[in-house]
């Protein structure tokens, strides 16, 4: 083996990994896409019917708001559905980041609304405070000028037509079900890594938080403590802007190719040094090192690049045959969701690992 050898993209990416399993895993991630779909137009046509029938300008609002979820639900379903696809010659490292472009989008309208929901409740706040504060009069005008997202705007103009028992019902239903969407959602976003779904959960998080906000703020409001409803609406934008931000700036760093974690990283480096070291005591396989590790997370998978040196009177296919079998080793830490990019050298690295 006297020269450098590195893999074409399709037959090795087909080999090392297991599309079966990684299609599994986009199906329970899609499960939960189309479950999140079908509440949102439920939840819309329930409020929508419960708030014309009641008369509830705010029932009204969530309808139009629940709908408006739907566009994420939508998108996410589309990603997903582009993620799953397998590598083709154009895109040799799969549809991966199609997963992480739908997490961007989702974070950049969890993003918008909180600050189109802070904007508001802060309007709300000055308009109170305003008649004993004059010189926030200022202030209050300044803000009139910045436009509202109306469907985000939904849960901080409490009317008399809150009153109404049964539309209070519908604010506690909201509240069980997206904190139940939100736990289902999150557990499954963990076990198949998926930035996009996380993102999905944190969304019914901020709809449940805004339901439990809304319902001690309107409980105040009921005894004469006015000022609490705009007040929840600025700390609901704050909790909602901060886990935004942080889901926004996760997807942008994997959409710039950022490396994995240093744990998964780690991980990958001991399962890489297990395996040289049984090659090394296994006379029917032959020994390498290991250099110029990269471990980069597409979507719900891990693209390794690595860098494999053996001696020289070591044969092309025995060369070959050791970076399957290393690439099984390292699937087995990371199941469903590794793809191994090999270079194979004959040179000695400048350091031995």
């Amino acid at each position: 083996m006297g020269h450098k050898h590195r893999h074409s993209a399709d037959p090795h990416l087909q080999h090392t990994i297991d599309w079966a399993q990684v299609g599994h895993g986009n199906q329970a991630v899609a499960q939960m896409a189309y479950l999140c779909l079908g509440v949102n137009v439920i939840l819309s046509i329930a409020k929508g019917v419960a708030g014309y029938g009641w008369s509830s300008s705010t029932l009204l609002a969530d309808a139009v708001h629940a709908l408006s979820d739907t566009i994420s639900d939508l998108a996410t379903i589309l990603c997903l559905y582009k993620a799953k696809q397998l590598p083709t010659a154009r895109y040799p490292l799969g549809y991966g980041k199609m997963e992480t472009l739908g997490s961007f989008f989702i974070s950049c309208m969890l993003l918008s609304g909180s600050v189109s929901i802070g904007v508001h409740a802060l309007i709300q706040m000055l308009d109170r405070l305003a008649p004993t504060l004059p010189w926030l009069e200022q202030a209050r005008m300044l803000l009139y000028q910045i436009p509202d997202t109306p469907a985000h705007l939904h849960t901080h103009e409490h009317g008399p037509a809150l009153t109404e028992p049964r539309a209070i019902i519908f604010v506690i239903v909201n509240l069980i079900i997206k904190e139940m969407l939100y736990r289902v959602m999150r557990t499954t976003a963990r076990n198949t890594r998926s930035t996009m779904l996380e993102a999905s959960a944190q969304h019914q998080r901020s709809e449940s938080s805004a339901s439990i906000i809304s319902l001690i703020t309107l409980s105040g409001s009921w005894v004469g403590y006015s000022w609490l409803d705009p007040l929840g609406g600025m700390a609901r934008a704050v909790h909602n802007g901060v886990d935004a931000w942080r889901l926004l700036v996760r997807s942008l760093e994997h959409l710039c190719d950022r490396s994995a974690d240093s744990d998964v990283l780690q991980s990958v480096e001991a399962a890489l040094a297990s395996a040289s070291t049984q090659a090394k005591e296994n006379d029917a396989r032959p020994a390498f090192t290991w250099s110029d590790l990269a471990v980069v997370p597409s979507g719900p998978l891990l693209v390794i690049f690595v860098t494999l040196y053996f001696e020289q009177h070591v044969l092309l296919k025995d060369a070959v045959a050791t970076e399957e079998w290393l690439g099984e080793r390292v699937r087995a830490v990371y199941p469903e969701m590794t793809m191994l990019r090999t270079k194979l050298s004959i040179r000695a690295p400048s350091r031995q690992l």
